[in-house]
């Protein structure tokens, strides 16, 4: 008795959980007329989604490491999550899909933007790669920017950087790049915090 108790409730669901689906059918926009390409979009997202491998949009603020987006933007992010005056930026990875970023930013010429490498290997104990890779300024719209993050991608397959790379043994690893809002300075410097080649003092 005590079974057939339990199979009428699995039935009694069963048939609930049925009705409940349908209904959400037909609460459904009509998709016969997506093309085959939009179908085709919509499973690749889902695709992505599950696999959890979404694009997110990665800032200056958060904790990023050297070997994914390079040592230019892992050590700008170090400095402004310190509390150094780093101004605001956004970096993509090395693959990553730039058109969520842009969609996001509307540079004008009131407020530009800087288009900056961040290649891996860069900037390394090895090898600074200082004026083997470009960076963009002034930078006012849209249209500019997807240009210069297709440029400043593309230098990274520039002969002269790929043999000064093999030149110093550093390995492939692809280049990130920094979106950061441009700052309408009157002066520029560097400053060192210790001894840049032998690492020591606090000076």
């Amino acid at each position: 008795i005590a079974l057939q108790r339990q199979s009428l409730s699995e039935t009694g669901v069963a048939i609930i959980l049925s009705s409940l689906m349908a209904w959400i059918y037909t609460q459904l926009p009509d998709d016969l007329d997506l093309s085959a390409d939009q179908v085709n979009a919509d499973a690749q997202g889902v695709f992505q989604v599950l696999k959890g491998q979404k694009n997110t949009m990665l800032s200056l603020t958060q904790s990023l490491l050297a070997h994914q987006v390079g040592s230019k933007a892992a050590n700008l992010s170090q400095l402004k999550r310190w509390g150094y005056a780093v101004p605001m930026g956004w970096v993509l990875a090395p693959g990553e899909d730039a058109e969520p970023l842009i969609q996001s930013l509307k540079p004008t010429s009131e407020q530009p933007l800087v288009v900056r490498s961040s290649a891996i290997g860069e900037d390394s104990e090895q090898a600074s790669a200082a004026g083997q890779y470009q960076t963009f300024l002034q930078v006012t719209s849209q249209i500019r920017l997807r240009q210069a993050i297709a440029q400043c991608q593309d230098c990274y397959d520039d002969p002269s950087a790929a043999q000064y790379r093999q030149d110093r043994g550093v390995p492939q690893g692809g280049m990130a790049v920094i979106v950061q809002i441009q700052i309408l300075g009157q002066f520029s410097g560097i400053a060192f915090s210790r001894d840049p080649t032998s690492g020591e003092g606090e000076n």
